[in-house]
């Protein structure tokens, strides 16, 4: 009890230091927008040693989609009110944009990504009946015939929307739109063509529409290495890399049924992947940009990889859960499960070694981490005792924060850092 007491005086004591430092303009944790108080205790990351400084705040825009989570209905009730958001660097309040798209309440509004130079931003306008959704609830399967997605490319300089899937259009169904590497003119998608997804390349107007390749079959998880020379995807739930300058296609041989989401690295030398006997028992794999040396990393932990994008029965089974690179490419952000809890993670490649970051109370789901730009802080989402967060913490854990930005019943997902 005298311990604890001790404790709780030194915590009373750190938080009214916070705040009269809060008062100083020179105080290096002041920023404007972000409450960036920190605390010790199970519910929460451990506090910063007195030698380990805080980082400054990140300095890039954080652009997310922000929707309902808990209506009544389904999962269409709640996909429907999707909006996108930026939050500027030092802002409290949230940006909206390609709000005129959502143009009934069958249509939602989904940030997809930047471009490279931060001009440029890509925004899903995402529709469906309520007729297909109804059937949709009912069979518990997706009816893509009876919906709509197209993609479009919003300027900031003169805030302009323009629908890159209509022009020579290819598909009612166009997603996965993003940047060809090093370009601002040039883009790739996986619109589904006769039920199957095709990777495919056009201009940043949406002229010049070309498949990408000759293969047939379930096509995912479409992602172009950063130097733009090779095409990393899943074909049948099989890991292919697609080599632009030899014109040759890999496929990588786990021994596993299941095979998920590849992400290059940012040298374009590595992709991690989710690999496993299924889609509900899988682990992190790496493997080498030529398709050698192939590694197990770590353990999901049973973890099924997608985390609940409501609180209602949700027959798609939620969204998946990627795992993300560090700038440096020296570790891999992901999560898995602990007990009934599903934490933040990260692999150290040098040091062959998983490193826990998160130590949350019981039920929290932790999800989608995605590391700044500038290498300090990681975003990510929680699920905890019926409420959403938006979360911010500092790469080795040992500081974390909440935005504050969420409304009861909302979430915040898909998070993207400009000039990433």
């Amino acid at each position: 009890m005298k311990s604890y007491r001790i404790i709780h005086s030194l915590a009373f004591l750190f938080l009214l230091i916070s705040c009269l430092s809060e008062k100083s303009d020179n105080s290096s944790n002041k920023v404007k927008g972000i409450d960036y108080a920190f605390w010790e205790g199970k519910d929460e990351p451990w506090s910063l040693p007195e030698d380990s400084p805080i980082p400054n705040p990140p300095s890039d825009d954080l652009a997310m989609t922000i929707m309902s989570v808990n209506l009544k209905g389904g999962r269409h009730q709640n996909l429907s009110t999707s909006r996108a958001y930026i939050l500027k660097s030092g802002s409290k309040t949230l940006s909206q944009i390609g709000q005129e798209l959502a143009e009934n309440e069958n249509t939602g509004v989904r940030f997809s990504g930047w471009s490279p130079n931060g001009e440029l931003a890509i925004i899903e306008k995402r529709f469906n009946s309520i007729e297909n959704a109804n059937w949709e609830e009912f069979n518990k399967r997706k009816n893509i015939s009876g919906r709509t997605v197209d993609s479009y490319i919003y300027n900031f300089k003169n805030d302009s929307l323009t629908n890159i899937s209509s022009n020579e259009r290819v598909s009612n169904y166009n997603t996965g739109v993003i940047f060809w590497p090093n370009t601002n003119d040039k883009l790739a998608f996986t619109p589904i063509i006769n039920g199957e997804k095709r990777p495919f390349s056009m201009n940043l107007d949406g002229s010049n529409k070309e498949d990408l390749s000759s293969l047939s079959g379930y096509i995912y998880g479409l992602n172009l290495s950063p130097d733009g020379t090779r095409l990393a995807f899943q074909k049948d739930y099989k890991l292919n890399i697609f080599d632009f300058i030899t014109n040759t296609n890999i496929e990588i041989n786990t021994n596993n049924e299941f095979n998920f989401m590849p992400v290059w690295s940012h040298d374009s030398n590595k992709l991690v992947f989710i690999s496993g006997p299924s889609n509900k028992l899988n682990a992190l794999y790496i493997v080498n940009s030529d398709g050698s040396n192939l590694k197990y990393l770590a353990t999901r932990g049973g973890y099924e990889g997608a985390y609940p994008l409501i609180d209602i029965f949700d027959f798609h089974g939620g969204s998946s859960d990627v795992p993300k690179w560090s700038l440096d490419d020296q570790f891999i952000y992901y999560t898995r499960k602990i007990d009934n809890k599903v934490e933040i993670m990260k692999y150290s490649l040098e040091q062959n070694i998983a490193i826990r970051l998160t130590n949350s109370t019981a039920e929290t789901i932790n999800y989608n981490p995605t590391p700044g730009p500038d290498g300090n802080w990681i975003v990510f989402g929680q699920k905890k005792n019926s409420n959403r967060y938006l979360k911010i913490m500092t790469s080795n854990g040992k500081a974390l924060q909440d935005y504050h930005l969420l409304d009861n019943g909302k979430g915040a997902f898909w998070y993207f850092w400009r000039n990433q």
